[in-house]
């Protein structure tokens, strides 16, 4: 019988699978998972804002990631909104009084030739203020992206 020599009796963790459709571990940084907060804001107020670009679909799961539902507004208030900003970690505002903690926003665009659709699945930093007239279905508010910066 040979000598086996030193054998390690530490245990190693096995890292639990997401839940479907949740970001894999490797993909998500930890110290994002925290809400940022803007304190109090009003509409006409700038912001910049940081997530990744997506189209306007999916007005129903767009409204139960944000808990907020407005059936007085549709799915891209009329028109004016082309694209939704996934942000990168939540986003808790006080906006006119009232305390929203929103995952996406909406977000307009204007004298894009495609309306913003070479952006969708952009990462993106957007800057503008927040307007009334691009709320959502889903958002209680949008942003006029004055400046969106891609990677």
């Amino acid at each position: 019988m040979a000598d086996a020599g030193q054998i390690d009796t530490q245990t190693n963790q096995i890292p639990v699978a997401p839940a479907e459709g949740a970001d894999s571990p490797a993909s998500v940084d930890p110290a994002n998972t925290d809400p940022e907060n803007i304190g109090n804001v009003k509409f006409g107020d700038s912001v910049s804002l940081s997530g990744t670009l997506q189209a306007v679909e999916d007005a129903a799961g767009l409204s139960s990631g944000n808990n907020y539902t407005n059936s007085g507004t549709t799915d891209n208030a009329n028109g004016s909104v082309q694209l939704v900003l996934k942000l990168t970690r939540p986003l808790d505002m006080n906006l006119n009084g009232t305390q929203y903690r929103l995952t996406t926003i909406a977000v307009a665009t204007s004298g894009l030739d495609d309306n913003g659709k070479s952006l969708i699945g952009r990462k993106a930093d957007v800057k503008g203020p927040l307007e009334e007239s691009f709320a959502t279905s889903w958002s209680p508010a949008g942003v006029k992206a004055l400046e969106i910066h891609v990677e």
